[in-house]
């Protein structure tokens, strides 16, 4: 899907600003000459830097002008026990993180007599 709505999108550009022009020359096709090739086939990185922009756009209105308009007449939304799991889950987590070095540490001594 977003393939198709990539092409669509350099279509466009390239029909609103000429498939000759300098910009649709630096804005499209200079990004696909100069990508690297192991990215080939990611879903947000294989695609057109006109269609980030798109997304970018996109979010910017989902984030400043839609929800907000939403919410405008209605309640927050009760969100203490999902942070409290949250919080639980990044303290266990990160006690894990700095706790897995000096374990790999103390196997690795053990192991050398």
């Amino acid at each position: 899907m977003m393939r198709a709505l990539d092409a669509r999108v350099v279509n466009a550009t390239a029909n609103l600003l000429g498939e000759n022009s300098t910009l649709f020359w630096f804005v499209h096709t200079y990004w696909e000459d100069t990508a690297d090739p192991r990215t080939k086939g990611y879903t947000l990185v294989d695609i057109s830097n006109v269609t980030i922009s798109l997304v970018m756009i996109v979010y910017t209105l989902l984030v400043w002008v839609i929800i907000p308009r939403y919410m405008r007449k209605r309640e927050p939304y009760n969100l203490k026990n999902a942070i409290i799991f949250y919080d639980f889950f990044m303290v266990r987590t990160s006690i894990v993180f700095v706790m897995l070095p000096f374990v790999q540490m103390h196997y690795q001594l053990s192991f050398l007599g």
